[in-house]
C-alpha cells in the first residue's frame, strides 16, 4: 500500500494546480485535455476510501473542469491550449463519455 500512497501522493502534487487544474505533465500546464480532468476525478474517487482526502480533490477538479470546460450546452471542450484557446469539438467517446462517467462519481 505504501507504493500506491507514494504513486497518489506524486499525482496530487505535482499534476494539478492549486485550484484544481489538471497539468499535462508534472512540469507543464498546457495543452489541458478533458481526458486527463475525467480521469483525475475518476480516479481520486475510486481511492478516496483509501485515502478520504481524494475525495475533496475529485470535487475541486470537477468544479475546474465545470467552469472552464463546459459549455453553456452542457457538452465538454477537448482541449485548452497556452494560448488560451480552445477546441470546442465535443468528442463523444473521448471526452463527453468520460466526464458523465466521471461526474457520476460525484452523484
Amino acid at each position: 500500500m505504501s507504493e500506491l500512497r507514494k504513486g497518489l501522493e506524486f499525482y496530487a502534487d505535482n499534476l494539478f494546480l492549486d485550484d484544481g487544474t489538471p497539468k499535462m505533465l508534472n512540469d507543464r500546464i498546457y495543452p489541458i485535455d478533458i481526458h486527463s480532468c475525467a480521469q483525475a476525478i475518476i480516479t481520486f474517487c475510486e481511492l478516496a476510501d483509501f485515502e478520504p482526502k481524494y475525495l475533496n480533490m475529485a470535487k475541486k477538479v470537477a468544479r475546474w473542469t465545470i467552469s472552464n470546460m463546459q459549455d453553456n450546452k452542457g457538452y465538454f471542450y477537448y482541449r485548452i491550449y497556452k494560448n488560451g484557446k480552445k477546441d470546442k469539438t465535443a468528442y463523444i467517446r473521448w471526452g463527453q463519455a468520460w466526464m458523465l462517467r466521471a461526474i457520476s462519481y460525484l452523484a
